[in-house]
């Protein structure tokens, strides 16, 4: 492994994802933490604006072009934000508190960052090749952009549905994102730094929402990086559980996000009327970003928020009632909801058909009790061995502490509400509700989903609870040393106060974080291993050398046809060999690949198959007799890639591993060259 390469690909990686949207606005006075929190989501807008304005002038979708547009499109706002706008509308941003202010957060921050870039170092995992089908989707995804050039979000990524598949919309920022600084032989390298770069930014944008969420809290504060650490939910749930990479990435754009409506909702007297406009404009590019990052932001954030939305609706009709709503504030209010009425019209029927495919329909009552603790501690799988989730499980008592704090203070932000009534829904993913087990279909009532949305309120609130905690603990040292009301003021029950204090805090850092090592090593593994379950494997070790050498001897431009599943797939992200099925979730606009995977075996018999290669240069065809992958038999699925006649003349064996062959499709040329036959002339 490279280790300058991989940090390379991680400074650039974050730069992207930090740089331009941090620059877009702060040149509008949004300086310090809310503004470098919110940067990835601007960032993320101009990606997908870099793909539409490229993919509409005709300019190919490079390194070049990519990294040369955000920069005119920085110095467009930095220009605009001169001409029009000098007093610099966004400046009431930077009052907001320091997230790194407090000695106490740098230190757990910075300790939980270093366990977060040493851990793929220990394991290896930079290098190694993620074995999930959806894995596959995305680095292919990333392959496609830089071969065919086109970041357009609304159809950049049709070929890698199929040779013949056009216009197929996909959010695009992930591919975007890594495509902007990965050469195509670097993709594998560029995409496991990714993954642990979501990481580091997951971190940043929590801890800034801690620190907009109680400023005056600063052990609340500090707590908040161990609670990331301890918290596999997101990112790594996401991404190396599931492989649902984009996803985690517009989880990872959302603390900011909130942090940012936060601080607008609890300082209002900070903005002025322009302010005010300007600051929400921002909400809603911001929102925008993480949309078009993941589609699914739209209801993870409604569902997440509808406590707060109602509560604010209420409050502001109150306010129209007594005559305290300004002009401007009337009218974006009832635009908000003229659109989402309008929207909710439009998509109704197909959005309620989704949620009836989508929704889980084999839940039952079973063991509720675990399922609930399961909620409780917002990671629903057993993963690890029992004392490596202790560090996990003693989450459920600093949330139930952090639950009576709130009620305790009488806090009216979003977290106490949010919790519960998402949590609600969580538990309809595990349980079956009617009708709120329907709503989890937008999640596909997978709970580690869910629950990943539903830590942006039970992190906080945990935090909240490990303050309380700390500061009970506090008193009980101070009263087990001081025999009267003045012994805690003499200089020697001071020192042994501090003493105590702080090895415990050390002991507790270094027992959360022994605990939350091995279990995330579990985790981290997981994406890349398939000791657990072999029928997961989709390439070996062997069969990674033989692509290597195939790659040398396929030609530019000519396709290789295999099951996707097999490892046929991985030809393209990691020796930029293009194929004819690059994706395993095959899509059913993919006629060409759909009839090639029945009838392929035919090929002595069936024109319309030599007509299928000639027309999309399919020249190669690699076999592999694995059947199973996971539960699916890929026999039945594609029988036409088994049991092909390869002793026909026409086909030529290159290369083989074991019984992994790679063919060299002649047989087309020389036969079915009248097929289709010409139209009749009028």
């Amino acid at each position: 492994m490279n280790l300058l390469l991989t940090g390379a690909f991680l400074v650039a990686l974050l730069a992207v994802l930090y740089a331009p949207g941090y620059l877009a606005i702060r040149s509008f006075g949004a300086k310090g933490a809310l503004g470098l929190a919110i940067a990835p989501s601007i960032s993320a807008l101009m990606l997908t604006l870099t793909g539409v304005i490229l993919h509409a002038v005709g300019i190919p979708w490079n390194h070049l072009t990519v990294l040369a547009l955000l920069a005119s499109l920085t110095a467009i706002v930095f220009g605009l934000s001169r001409i029009l706008l000098p007093f610099k509308p966004l400046q009431a941003l930077s009052s907001a508190a320091h997230p790194f202010a407090y000695w106490g957060t740098r230190v757990t921050a910075g300790i939980v960052a270093i366990l977060f870039l040493a851990m793929p170092i220990w394991l290896g995992t930079f290098s190694m090749i993620p074995q999930h089908s959806d894995s596959i989707f995305h680095l292919n995804g990333v392959w496609v952009l830089g071969h065919y050039h086109d970041g357009y979000p609304f159809g950049g990524l049709s070929p890698l549905y199929g040779v013949a598949v056009k216009d197929i919309s996909y959010p695009l920022v992930w591919h975007q994102w890594i495509s902007t600084v990965s050469p195509q032989s670097q993709i594998l390298l560029a995409t496991n730094v990714a993954l642990v770069s979501l990481r580091l930014i997951w971190l940043h944008g929590m801890v800034v929402l801690g620190s907009v969420l109680f400023p005056n809290r600063r052990r609340a504060q500090a707590a908040i990086p161990l609670l990331v650490l301890i918290l596999p939910t997101v990112p790594i749930g996401l991404t190396n559980v599931l492989s649902r990479w984009p996803n985690a990435l517009m989880l990872c754009l959302l603390p900011g996000l909130i942090a940012l409506a936060t601080f607008l909702s609890h300082f209002p007297g900070l903005f002025t009327t322009g302010q005010r406009i300007a600051t929400k404009t921002l909400i809603v590019l911001s929102f925008a970003g993480a949309f078009f990052t993941h589609y699914s932001a739209a209801v993870c954030l409604l569902f997440l928020l509808i406590p707060s939305i109602l509560q604010y609706c209420y409050h502001t009709v109150q306010k129209w009632r007594s005559q305290q709503l300004e002009l401007t504030q009337k009218i974006s209010f009832v635009t908000a909801w003229v659109l989402f009425g309008l929207w909710t019209a439009l998509i109704f029927n197909q959005a309620w058909t989704f949620l009836k495919y989508a929704q889980i329909k084999t839940s039952t009552w079973n063991l509720w009790f675990p399922k609930l603790l399961s909620l409780l501690r917002m990671y629903q799988r057993n993963d690890g061995l029992w004392w490596q989730t202790i560090p996990l499980n003693l989450i459920i008592l600093l949330l139930i502490v952090g639950i009576v704090d709130v009620l305790l203070s009488k806090r009216r932000d979003y977290l106490l509400p949010s919790f519960l009534f998402f949590g609600l829904l969580c538990y309809a993913s595990l349980v079956p509700m009617g009708i709120l087990t329907t709503f989890t279909g937008w999640w596909y009532s997978d709970p580690i989903r869910m629950m990943g949305v539903l830590s942006l309120a039970g992190i906080p609130l945990s935090a909240l609870g490990a303050d309380r905690i700390y500061k009970f603990i506090e008193r009980y040292w101070l009263k087990l040393l001081g025999s009267n009301e003045n012994a805690a003021d003499t200089k020697k029950t001071k020192t042994k106060s501090l003493i105590a204090k702080y090895s415990l805090l050390a002991i507790a850092i270094t027992l959360l974080t022994t605990g939350s090592w091995n279990l995330r090593a579990t985790l981290e593994s997981s994406l890349y291993s398939t000791i657990l379950d072999p029928s997961l494997q989709q390439i070996s070790p062997g069969e990674e050398a033989f692509q290597k050498r195939i790659a040398k001897q396929i030609p530019p431009g000519e396709l290789v046809l295999g099951e996707a599943a097999n490892g046929s797939a991985l030809l393209a992200s990691l020796h930029n060999t293009d194929v004819a099925l690059k994706q395993q979730n095959y899509s059913k606009h993919d006629y060409v690949g759909r009839y090639l995977r029945k009838h392929f075996s035919e090929i002595a018999t069936d024109p319309r198959v030599c007509m299928y290669l000639r027309k999309y240069h399919i020249k190669y065809f690699y076999y592999d007799p694995q059947d199973k992958f996971a539960e699916i038999s890929m026999r039945e699925r594609s029988p036409g890639l088994y049991n092909v006649p390869t002793g026909l003349p026409g086909f030529t064996l290159i290369d083989h591993v074991g019984k992994i062959q790679l063919w060299k499709i002649d047989y087309c040329d020389t036969h079915f060259l009248d097929y289709p036959p010409a139209p009749l002339a009028r």
